[in-house]
């Protein structure tokens, strides 16, 4: 008896003695550095950058009362009432344990898992009693409050995710205050075991076990039903940044702030991802694996949406930044070169030849084509560049000189590699790399009437312009060209791609063998940029900008518009205005076929009639044999699988017009058309092998023809 009584006065000393030293100091390493928040314009979170031993505490007084109801149901029943160590639940697993054999249920209770937490015990049989005992110390020595705050600021989730701060952000995208109640209940489940619960396999007993957590705590009836309906899915982007590229290209900078406040718009961002995904959707089969989006705001150059590429995990080079790569821009540089005309003796209604030309090139001379291979004669510059006819641009760039051009394509804060003889006149045409940030930066020049911004990726940064050699008027006309639905129907169709539900200028660009298209447009208050095409430059399917670039441009200008008014483009110059001939760009008469009104900066407009279609009278004893023109004979066309069918058409133009009665017209022997003196033939091209007559009824009552041979592949 003795004996027994020595060995518990023993057992008694050492519980002492561990009781007096056993420490009880619960607190934050104060040397750890913080994580660091990446945000948009608006405050919300874009990504955290976690650093091992941030804690990213929150104290009790800012925690929802609801969230502490959960984890005390959760964990601990009895947690308020216990001193740290539960006693009854001790007992009742002791008993469930030893009936099943094993273990059953557990009584570890708050105070304990921190003591765990803070003194880094191990789970194991031996170490129970010690953690029991230093819990009801600590129990003791801080309030509840105390230790449930640092509960709270301390549970490990997954790597470098530690506290229900940060377990919030994690698995949410949101702050803690933000969360509804089913999203608490959740949060508070993975507690137990992250890992498991979050897994895809185990959503239903996540589920399951939230609502039964959902039923203990105080809701009302109406406000658990709805959270029990509540569905939630952890995936694997919520690891990533909801903007990677961005996110990757803005911390090359090297940002030191704790918070990051960004120019980005991420409901605008993520708006611009579901329309970009959903595009690209129907673009895979025709050999497209990449998209870029980028829109930046006119005022100040504000990054409002990013999207290097449209899926960041594409095993098509998903990771790389097409908004950063220098590809060729297409016909996307010719807004540059007609602006640079119009300062240079050229009107918007200047007579071009559309037709067939030789350009240097190097030692030796080049023959360019337009798009659609067809010559379609005298043009006005309008239509030429409302069309993006080649040819026309190709002739300014050689009328104003290489050197000029690339100079003053230089002002809009566009780089290129090489020297301007390197380009030659090729350079309207888009033959020089340049990147997509690069080219909608100097887009934005056009809206703002001279002055590009350069893109901020920041808030606090201050925007930064460059005056450009662009006049405000020059600037104004190239919009009013660019914003021409009427003028580019002939290539593009009466409504295309480029038009959408907000006032907007675009311009489409596709480079050689449609390894590239791009449309760059823009409203008067955002510019907006897409490029299309596959990371390594292999060919695509015959996408042109009109097609690849095109549908993401439109739908992503009438998306934006939802979020940032535009309005309007306002001219802030006056304008003489002329009705002209649509060939000649003279002043329009009764014989010009076709004509429309043409704005001119002051004193430049027209002052003679259109010299082309002055009238010739033709009499009887004129020996003159009636001739088609235009097309010759033996000529051979393509269609264009990238152009709507019934765009694709041949003016037919012939000799004696202006004494002609009657003319018919037939192909293959059959009948396509009869037409009066002033009507033109536009015949919609058909593959195959064509003969094609003309008979005419002079004014006189004589009668001629000809006869032409045409192939169509």
């Amino acid at each position: 008896m003795k004996l027994l009584s020595k060995a518990l006065l023993v057992f008694l000393f050492i519980i002492l003695g561990a009781y007096w030293i056993l420490p009880v100091g619960l607190h934050v390493d104060s040397d750890s550095k913080e994580s660091q928040k990446i945000v948009d314009r608006y405050g919300r979170l874009i990504r955290v950058y976690r650093n091992v031993g941030d804690t990213s505490t929150l104290k009790l007084t800012n925690v929802p009362s609801l969230l502490i109801d959960l984890v005390v149901s959760a964990e601990d029943k009895r947690f308020f009432s216990h001193g740290g160590v539960d006693l009854k639940a001790l007992g009742r697993a002791f008993y469930q344990n030893l009936k099943g054999l094993r273990r059953v249920s557990g009584a570890s209770t708050i105070t304990q898992q921190v003591v765990r937490m803070a003194y880094g015990y191990r789970r194991s049989i031996l170490s129970k009693p010690l953690v029991m005992l230093h819990a009801f110390k600590v129990d003791r020595s801080y309030t509840k409050g105390e230790i449930l705050e640092y509960y709270l600021n301390s549970i490990p989730y997954t790597f470098k995710v530690k506290g229900i701060v940060q377990g919030a952000e994690y698995y949410f995208g949101k702050d803690i205050d933000m969360l509804s109640p089913a999203e608490l209940a959740t949060l508070v489940v993975l507690i137990r075991a992250p890992s498991r619960y979050s897994s895809l396999k185990r959503q239903e007993r996540l589920l399951k076990i939230r609502n039964q957590l959902l039923d203990e705590v105080n809701l009302s009836a109406h406000l658990k039903e709805l959270s029990k309906k509540e569905e939630w899915y952890f995936k694997k982007i919520r690891h990533k940044s909801t903007s990677p590229h961005f996110v990757r290209t803005l911390m090359k900078s090297g940002p030191s702030e704790k918070i990051v406040k960004t120019t980005l718009d991420l409901a605008l961002q993520e708006e611009v991802q579901k329309i970009v995904s959903q595009k690209m959707q129907g673009l895979k089969s025709k050999g497209v694996h990449a998209a870029s989006v980028l829109i930046l705001d006119n005022k100040d150059g504000s990054i409002l949406s990013y999207i290097g590429n449209h899926d960041f995990f594409s095993k098509e080079g998903g990771e790389y930044d097409g908004i950063l790569l220098k590809r060729q821009p297409g016909s996307t540089m010719k807004a540059f070169t007609y602006a640079l005309a119009l300062e240079n003796g050229f009107t918007a209604g200047s007579s071009l030849k559309d037709e067939k030309m030789y350009f240097q090139a190097g030692s030796g001379s080049f023959k360019p084509r337009n798009y659609s291979n067809n010559y379609t004669g005298l043009r006005t510059l309008r239509d030429s560049l409302a069309n993006s006819l080649n040819i026309p641009s190709l002739y300014l760039a050689d009328k104003l000189g290489v050197e000029k051009l690339y100079n003053y394509i230089q002002s809009f804060g566009l780089s290129f590699d090489k020297p301007s003889d390197f380009y030659g006149v090729g350079l309207t045409l888009g033959n020089a790399e340049i990147s997509l940030l690069e080219l909608t930066s100097a887009y934005t020049a056009f809206p703002n009437k001279g002055v590009a911004v350069k893109p901020k990726f920041l808030l606090r940064e201050k925007t930064k312009v460059k005056r450009t050699l662009m006049k405000e008027q020059t600037a104004e006309l190239i919009t009013d060209i660019l914003s021409d639905s009427l003028a580019r129907s002939e290539a593009f169709g009466r409504y295309s791609a480029l038009d959408t539900k907000v006032p907007s200028a675009g311009k489409t660009g596709t480079s050689t063998l449609y390894r590239d298209n791009w449309v760059i447009g823009y409203t008067p208050r955002y510019t907006v940029g897409v490029w299309v095409g596959n990371m390594d430059q292999k060919e695509m399917k015959n996408v042109s900008g009109i097609t690849g670039a095109g549908p993401i441009y439109q739908a992503v200008v009438n998306a934006t518009s939802k979020f940032y008014h535009s309005g309007a483009f306002v001219s802030t110059h006056n304008y003489d205005k002329a009705q002209i001939c649509s060939k000649s760009g003279g002043i329009a008469t009764e014989q010009c076929p076709h004509s429309y009104t043409e704005k001119y900066v002051k004193g430049t407009a027209p002052k003679h009639d259109c010299k082309l279609h002055s009238r010739v009278l033709l009499t009887e004893n004129d020996k003159e044999p009636f001739k088609i023109l235009s097309p010759v004979s033996g000529a051979i066309y393509a269609v264009d699988p990238n152009i709507p069918r019934e765009l694709q058409k041949i003016d037919f133009k012939t000799s004696h017009k202006e004494n002609i009665k009657e003319i018919s017209w037939f192909r293959n022997s059959e009948r396509i058309a009869t037409l009066n003196s002033l009507e033109e033939l536009k015949w919609q091209l058909e593959k195959g092998k064509h003969k094609l007559k003309a008979e005419v009824i002079f004014q006189n009552g004589k009668k001629d023809s000809d006869t032409i041979y045409l192939n169509v592949l």
